[in-house]
């Protein structure tokens, strides 16, 4: 069984993350940075060589309501090319709230992340260590929001089987 490669495709950065072979986990690669699909396309046709993907994913950014929006067309545009290219199914997965959903994990994580700097005065303060949307943090949340969109493919195409070993057999 053949990896599930996912992307969350942004105009310039797109996140990308995959399953393992038992399309069991997903983690999370990298941030392709790129000027046009062109190069973006030639990326994920490299990765889907390299670690033998069977399936791609791509988040489709629709309204709140479920309508497409005008990026939604410029990603179904994108899926077509990948089509083109790619010798495996391309699929288009809802992504809606993905890259919020990642932005409030990272916040949560960086929230135990503080450092004591004293004050001018003697009253002590916590600052946080890092503020604000850096670099590295913004490539960061776009790896994440593949990894969330490649979970709730996985949870809804690929739901696991349902055991309990502590249930008795009701035979």
């Amino acid at each position: 069984m053949g990896r599930i490669l996912c992307l969350d495709p942004g105009a310039r950065h797109t996140g990308v993350a995959a399953t393992d072979p038992t399309r069991t986990i997903a983690q999370a690669l990298e941030t392709i940075e790129h000027k046009d699909d062109g190069a973006l396309v030639d990326r994920v046709a490299q990765l889907v060589r390299d670690l033998d993907v069977e399936i791609v994913v791509v988040g489709l950014p629709l309204s709140a309501d479920g309508n497409p929006t005008r990026r939604s067309e410029q990603v179904t545009q994108l899926a077509n090319r990948l089509r083109n290219r790619l010798k495996v199914p391309v699929e288009l997965h809802d992504e809606r709230y993905s890259s919020n959903r990642a932005a409030l994990i990272l916040a949560d994580s960086q929230a135990d992340c503080y450092q004591f700097r004293p004050g001018p005065t003697a009253a002590r303060r916590l600052k946080p260590l890092s503020k604000g949307r850096s670099r590295n943090r913004r490539l960061a949340a776009d790896r994440l929001a593949a990894v969330l969109i490649l979970e709730d493919y996985l949870s809804e195409k690929h739901p696991p089987a349902r055991r309990c070993p502590t249930e008795p057999n009701p035979d």
